[in-house]
């Protein structure tokens, strides 16, 4: 089973030439079944269902981009991810 949540917000400041994105997420992986394990003869088992745990992911992204020179003709564009 599978839970995933993310949250997050966006901005746009002076005049759309500078953008920030900020979001954290956060994802529960449990349950997780490998079947058809192969188990030693000895224990009298062959193949077994295994559940091999839960794990958990979470973690923060925060991007910023913004024009540095921007007119009619071309534009220089910056972006920073972290």
């Amino acid at each position: 089973m599978n839970t995933a949540w993310e949250t997050g917000i966006e901005a746009r400041l002076f005049n759309n030439r500078m953008n920030i994105d900020f979001s954290y997420y956060n994802t529960l992986s449990k349950d997780q079944i490998i079947t058809g394990f192969r188990m030693s003869y000895a224990t009298g088992f062959v193949l077994n269902n295994m559940n091999v745990g839960s794990f958990k992911t979470s973690g923060v992204e925060f991007r910023v981009d913004g024009d540095i020179i921007k007119n009619r003709d071309w534009t220089v564009n910056a972006t920073g991810v972290m």
